[in-house]
């Protein structure tokens, strides 16, 4: 049982404060498993609820509940949209410095031609972590601008290996699949 809801004619945050009783765990709930990072679903929990702090009538407002997500479909919407034209960032000197010191490490330490795998299943990468948001970086449908950044931190890790040892052998390690439509 959920409670009456506040009197036709109350304010907006009679409506919010009722609102936030009886459904903010299930929103907070809703957004974590939607966004998979706490922290921007706290940001959106918020947001959601400053927007319906301001509703011009909340007398309208006939089912909370679903008004609710409503808000938090249209918050998280917007918030993706505003991430498409966020950059997604690269530090090239980062890259060089990690990619250095170990073809240092194994070149005095191996006897034998190193082999190198720069950076590990470009593809997969962009495809969990661009498209589908499931690794990190957690972008959703930025895979090709992913693998773009991916494919030049590994010419970069690859011209840092060969500086150090022009004889490193280099491997990509991009698994062969064959993905059958439904």
């Amino acid at each position: 049982m959920t409670g009456p809801l506040p009197e036709p004619g109350s304010s907006s945050p009679a409506l919010a404060s009722y609102v936030f009783r009886h459904y903010a765990a299930d929103l907070h709930r809703f957004l974590r498993k939607r966004l998979r990072d706490p922290h921007r679903a706290d940001d959106v929990a918020q947001e959601v609820f400053s927007r319906l702090v301001r509703v011009q009538q909340p007398e309208l407002v006939k089912k909370p509940h679903s008004y609710l997500f409503g808000i938090a479909f249209h918050v998280i919407r917007e918030m993706r949209l505003q991430d498409e034209h966020e950059p997604v960032d690269y530090d090239s000197q980062a890259v060089e410095q990690a990619a250095e010191h170990p073809a240092e490490v194994v070149r005095d330490e191996m006897e034998t031609v190193p082999f190198y795998v720069p950076v590990n299943e470009i593809s997969f990468w962009a495809w969990a972590g661009g498209s589908l948001g499931y690794i990190n970086p957690l972008a959703e449908g930025r895979g090709n601008e992913l693998k773009a950044i991916l494919v030049q931190a590994a010419i970069a890790a690859i011209e840092s290996l060969r500086s150090v040892d022009a004889g490193a052998r280099i491997v990509h390690a991009e698994p062969a699949i064959k993905v059958i439509p439904r």
